[in-house]
């Protein structure tokens, strides 16, 4: 998950550098990617899977 937020991270900082200001192909890849990898974490553990 950490990486996946980095990765995403990384590539807006770039975007924003570029002078990009919408969400391109690939920001909405990583997003996607970032999103599915917090899934899969505990919340108590920065992620957004709940327990029952």
């Amino acid at each position: 998950m950490k990486a996946a937020d980095r990765r995403l991270n990384e590539n807006s900082d770039r975007e924003r550098r570029a002078g990009i200001r919408h969400e391109t192909p690939e920001y909405q890849r990583l997003n996607r990617r970032a999103n599915e990898a917090a899934a899969e974490v505990s919340f108590w553990h920065g992620g957004t899977k709940r327990g029952r």
